[in-house]
């Protein structure tokens, strides 16, 4: 038997090849030599990616992977640039990589990230994802009013002397005041009742503080006058809950929105997660959530710092009935004895033959007001009704148009006057301007403390000084 000697090349040379036959290999050069790398046949994939800001994404692949060329595109401009890109880095697992751009991009445009990625094997990844621009300036906002309901309802009309009827769509609304100039882009409408699939995101619309938005949830077959007003025009829409010193929004769908009995419903920077404010309403007798997405997004709502939710044993103790205010459900047996305020107007069964004979209407904030005003000028003469407090709904407003109100006088306490009389005087200005085309509006006001103490009614010190504060009533039209 022929004895074979190997050297120590020979050798490394024969186990190389075993190498490459049962295990392959490829060879890469770099400042130390020739590296061997085992081959793998799967090409580095795409896990997720962000829009970080106006002039940043994040790309995270399955494995370490090197940059050949990048691009952003914008396909309705027809134009493109290079992208910077940055080394990989390790990322829970997997690889990060951020493209910074050289121009931020446009808020809510629509753009594509094109690139090659290669990894330390060479298989080579093209992609192409569709990003949009990222909004940087979200204003803040706060939801004022939210109807759940829809009707429709129709109203004679008379055109070229012959009277015809037509159809009225009262379409679900959120409305809401924007309290810092931003742009509404990204910001997203979301309801638990519909679900995260029905998420309404708000168009591209440069909005100023002190704006009132109203958002018109859809928009019905037949509706003409549903026009939104993306621009500084916020005359242009006439449909059913419209007003020309309020930004109208409508979604162009004819699907249902939000919960009849109960929802909870927000608003949301899309890209941070940010809830920009919310309400939680429930006309059910029991306090308790129907289904488990409402409870998710509760729970959503606490894991906000700005948050804070307060136990039902606190609402109910004497100690706090300053902190929480007197119009508190009573609770009795575990059972809750309640009725929604924004859809009731005290007073007004009693009293709507009288408002529709004088066309006016007087609002206060307390029951006892509306007793009162019965007391000094007698109930046939009486056109009072009380709103439970401060805040006025449209469904509130609408009940007194439908009983032929064309004046509304607004007859609040003094409180808030004394604390913060801008603010005050604010509310009326935004009540002008929501209402302010429907009805004659006019506030009474004690301007200067002379007829009224802290947290009085106007109908508190006499028939005297009730007249007096309504003859110097704030017009505001004027």
């Amino acid at each position: 038997m022929k004895k074979v000697c190997l050297k120590s090349a020979e050798i490394l040379s024969i186990v190389f090849f075993v190498l490459m036959w049962f295990y392959p290999v490829s060879c890469k050069v770099n400042e130390e030599g020739i590296k061997i790398v085992p081959v793998e046949e799967s090409s580095p994939e795409i896990n997720e990616y962000s829009v970080n800001s106006s002039d940043n994404i994040s790309v995270y692949f399955s494995k370490k992977v090197s940059v050949v060329e990048s691009k952003i595109f914008d396909e309705e401009e027809d134009f493109s640039h290079e992208v910077i890109s940055q080394d990989a880095e390790e990322s829970e697992n997997l690889w990060k990589i951020d493209f910074v751009l050289n121009e931020p991009l446009k808020a809510g445009k629509n753009y594509e990230l094109y690139g090659i990625v290669e990894d330390e094997t060479g298989n080579t990844l093209t992609f192409s994802l569709p990003v949009s621009g990222y909004n940087e300036r979200i204003p803040s906002l706060r939801i004022t009013e939210v109807r759940p309901m829809y009707t429709k309802t129709s109203k004679s009309v008379t055109v070229d002397g012959e009277k015809s009827k037509i159809d009225v769509f009262k379409a679900e609304f959120i409305e809401f005041e924007v309290l810092s100039d931003g742009n509404l882009c990204s910001v997203e409408i979301v309801s638990a009742y519909d679900g995260e699939e029905k998420n309404l995101m708000l168009p591209d619309v440069e909005v100023k503080e002190g704006e009132i938005v109203v958002v018109h949830l859809r928009l019905c077959e037949g509706e003409t006058g549903g026009i939104s007003e993306l621009d500084d025009d916020i005359t242009l829409s006439t449909g059913y809950y419209s007003s020309d010193f309020a930004r109208d929004i409508w979604f162009s769908n004819s699907d249902s929105h939000l919960g009849d009995k109960q929802d909870v419903v927000f608003l949301r920077d899309s890209q941070s997660g940010k809830i920009l404010d919310a309400v939680l309403y429930s006309l059910q007798a029991e306090l308790s959530w129907k289904n488990d997405s409402m409870k998710s997004a509760i729970d959503e709502i606490k894991n906000q710092e700005k948050w804070n939710f307060i136990n039902e044993e606190d609402i109910y103790s004497m100690e706090n009935a300053e902190l929480y205010g007197k119009y508190r459900p009573m609770k009795l047996n575990n059972q809750m004895y309640n009725h929604p305020l924004s859809f009731n107007l005290y007073g007004l069964y009693q009293n709507k033959n009288n408002i529709k004979r004088a066309k006016k209407a007087f609002i206060f904030e307390s029951e006892k007001s509306v007793l009162q005003y019965a007391t000094m000028f007698g109930q046939e003469n009486n056109i009072t009704v009380a709103s439970c407090g401060q805040n006025l709904t449209s469904y509130q407003m609408e009940l007194l148009y439908n009983n032929g109100a064309e004046e509304i006088i607004i007859a609040w306490d003094r409180e808030g006057q004394n604390d913060n009389k801008s603010q005050y005087v604010k509310k009326f200005y935004n009540l002008q301007k929501k209402y302010g085309s429907l009805y004659t509006l006019s506030f009474m006001y004690d301007k200067t403390g002379e007829y009224l103490d802290y947290k009085m009614s106007p109908t508190d010190n006499g028939k005297e000084n009730f007249l007096i504060l309504y003859k110097e009533r704030i017009r505001l039209y004027e």
